[in-house]
């Protein structure tokens, strides 16, 4: 490991015991994580002793679900769930790449973020419940896109109250419910509004946090510090990627020279 993945990795296991630190995470859908890059962070959450949590591109993508499972992802996201039908397709999907014992011990999730999926609510968490399915993300930056609205929106009453209907649902059906999206330091007392009514988890882009922490008097911290780990992750990343750059840069100048000498 390099000095940045050794700080990571510090980083991980410190959040774990201090901040409330469950899960680090990777995106196929909006984040478009490399192959190669989710195993390196399949890695470093592992030797953490974290779980992986891996939001897929679609209800319907099974090559992401192939990628899960061979990463050892332990908890899948499908996203821009807006219907029970894409409800349906993700359970069939899950069923093609996952065995009955296997599929006990992922957890399933979909996300509800936009208002559509809002609206059919009852419907999507209905087919969750009665399928077997974990439970429910609510994705606040989408949601509102959805309406129109912008980041500045996502603390607002109108949105946090819709979370809570959800979150409702959920708490109904014995489910796992979880929010993400602009979570920041910002976040917390929403958060502690919303797990009033339910709250398993709450997520930043990298990193999902264990909801009975928010009380603890480091919770924004622990933000903080989920923010300081992107960052050195996107650091190593550019790191990675610039070496490999680099590394044919002699042999393609050498190549360019041989070119040039035989055409003049």
């Amino acid at each position: 490991m390099n000095t940045l993945e050794k700080e990571m990795l510090s980083l991980l296991k410190n959040g774990r015991d201090n901040y409330g630190f469950t899960h680090v995470r990777a995106e196929f859908e909006a984040e478009g994580v490399r192959e190669d890059d989710l195993f390196r962070l399949a890695e470093l959450t592992f030797r953490a002793d974290l779980n992986l949590i891996l939001k897929i591109g679609g209800s319907e993508a099974v090559s992401d679900l192939v990628k899960a499972k061979q990463v050892g992802a332990t908890t899948i996201i499908a996203p821009m769930v807006e219907s029970s039908y894409a409800t349906c397709k993700f359970i069939q999907s899950t069923k093609r790449v996952y065995s009955e014992t296997e599929r006990l011990d992922v957890e399933l999730l979909i996300n509800i973020e936009t208002i559509q999926g809002y609206e059919q609510r009852e419907a999507i968490i209905d087919k969750v419940a009665d399928n077997g399915l974990t439970g429910v993300v609510f994705g606040r930056v989408d949601f509102c896109g959805s309406l129109g609205l912008g980041r500045k929106d996502l603390n607002g009453v109108e949105i946090t109250r819709r979370i809570k209907d959800v979150a409702h649902s959920c708490h109904e059906r014995n489910l796992v419910f979880a929010v993400g999206g602009g979570v920041d330091a910002e976040s917390v007392s929403v958060l502690k509004d919303v797990a009033q009514t339910h709250l398993s988890r709450y997520e930043t882009r990298k990193i999902a946090f264990d909801a009975t922490l928010l009380d603890h008097p480091s919770a924004q911290q622990g933000l903080m510090e989920a923010s300081r780990f992107e960052l050195l992750w996107i650091r190593n990343k550019a790191n990675y990627y610039k070496s490999i750059a680099q590394e044919d840069q002699d042999r393609l100048k050498l190549l360019e020279r041989r070119v040039i000498a035989l055409v003049a």
